[in-house]
């Protein structure tokens, strides 16, 4: 699980990319420029209104054509 901004994102990336395949990744609010979700869902909190992104990844990463 990441919650970190986008250059940091693209930073990890390397690493991410080392992961074994089938590993999952969740990142809260920011996706990885670049790179193909498998699955992205929008939710409105309860509590304040506020819209999060969850994107969901799967190793190996798909880049974007």
């Amino acid at each position: 699980m990441l919650y970190l901004l986008p250059d940091m994102n693209l930073k990890l990336v390397p690493q991410l990319e080392e992961l074994a395949p089938g590993s999952r990744i969740v990142i809260h609010d920011y996706d990885i420029e670049g790179i193909e979700a498998d699955k992205s869902v929008t939710m409105t909190s309860l509590e304040d209104n506020t819209v999060h992104y969850v994107y969901l990844y799967t190793a190996p990463l798909k880049k974007e054509p």
